[in-house]
């Protein structure tokens, strides 16, 4: 990936990775940009450039002068620096590009904080405290002119075909479950990259299985059946779980293109509302927490929704369903459990959540 300055993974990087920047005089330009401060606006702008142009890596506590690296002076060794990184991403640049943060410890008792931003597809972002759509120059970080339609409509046609993938891919979900006869609470979040995520050489290793079972294991009302595993269809891998309170197993899956579902089974009979209800209040913040710490994703998504669950006369199906165009409602027509839906979605996903159409 020509953003990246390194050989070796973000993860393993050392002092003496960041001190052959200089040795091999890697200037600042289009792809990297050094700091000898960490100053919050000028993060925010380099991490919003780098987004909206071809990805870049930004290193705080390293002086430059005239675009050449001079010396690795570290920065003040805070609590939580990385965490400080991602606040002020989340706070400032709009929808939230995908990025990566590590504080590098230097032998001075200082740290160098390394920010790795890949190219978006779900341009433009927005350097929300002037209002910038900001790219990315040889000269640096530089704001796109009102004016300059070209431009601007390229980096909206960029971001559309990440849109455009994850409505396809909800609109596959959806049809697929159409055609099944499951009887199950389902919740599907798709980042909207065009043709997802790639994550084919992370998913299936096993400090990644081992993460999903920590962050699903902090829920007291479920226990394991088995770890996450390998299913036999190589394109995801699932942890299963039982309920304390219903007698259907509940599952997290992980999509090699970054899509998270939540999924529970139901047996009862006029069991769904209560059902999706307890599904959705701690899945969707499991959710989020799988996308944003373990894959990396903190940009737009698009959400797929689907229950069925069988009637008191045991003979049908009542739907739910939730696109980006509207709610689609099957036989059960329940304006409280549209409205619970509609409510959760807002609270953990935010703006991302998309109402059905108003009744003429």
């Amino acid at each position: 990936m020509r953003w990246r300055p390194f050989d070796q993974a973000l993860d393993d990087l050392t002092e003496g990775d960041l001190n052959r920047l200089i040795d091999e005089d890697i200037r600042e330009g289009l792809f990297v940009e050094y700091k000898s401060e960490f100053a919050n606006d000028k993060v925010q702008r380099a991490i919003a450039s780098f987004a909206n142009t071809y990805g870049g890596t930004l290193i705080a506590g390293m002086t430059a002068d005239d675009e050449h690296p001079k010396e690795l002076v570290g920065v003040p060794v805070e609590h939580e620096l990385e965490m400080r990184v991602v606040q002020l991403v989340r706070s400032s640049i709009a929808p939230i590009p995908a990025f990566a943060v590590r504080a590098v410890l230097l032998n001075n008792n200082r740290a160098a904080v390394v920010v790795e931003v890949p190219e978006s597809s779900q341009t433009p972002h927005i350097w929300m405290p002037k209002g910038q759509i900001l790219v990315r120059t040889p000269a640096g970080s530089e704001p796109v002119g009102i004016n300059d339609r070209e431009s601007l409509d390229r980096l909206f046609r960029r971001g559309e075909r990440g849109r455009s993938w994850a409505r396809g891919s909800a609109a596959s979900f959806q049809k697929a479950y159409q055609a099944s006869a499951e009887q199950v609470a389902r919740v599907r979040v798709i980042p909207a990259v065009d043709n997802g995520l790639g994550l084919h050489g992370v998913i299936h290793r096993q400090s990644f299985f081992e993460s999903i079972a920590t962050t699903t294991r902090r829920f007291p009302w479920l226990s394991m059946v088995r770890p996450p595993e390998a299913s036999t269809d190589p394109s995801f891998i699932e942890a299963r779980w039982i309920s304390s309170f219903s007698d259907g197993d509940y599952w997290t899956r992980v999509y090699v293109t970054g899509e998270v579902e939540q999924g529970w089974e139901v047996s009862q009979v006029d069991a769904g509302f209560e059902t999706a209800q307890r599904m959705l209040e701690p899945g969707l913040p499991m959710i989020r927490e799988i996308l944003e710490d373990l894959v990396g994703h903190r940009g737009d998504v698009i959400l797929a929704v689907a229950n069925r669950w069988p009637d008191a006369a045991g003979d049908s199906f009542q739907t739910v369903q939730l696109t980006e165009e509207a709610v689609s409602v099957g036989m059960f027509d329940d304006p409280e459990y549209l409205s619970y839906v509609l409510r959760q979605l807002r609270r953990h996903v935010g703006r991302y959540v998309f109402e059905p159409e108003p009744e003429s």
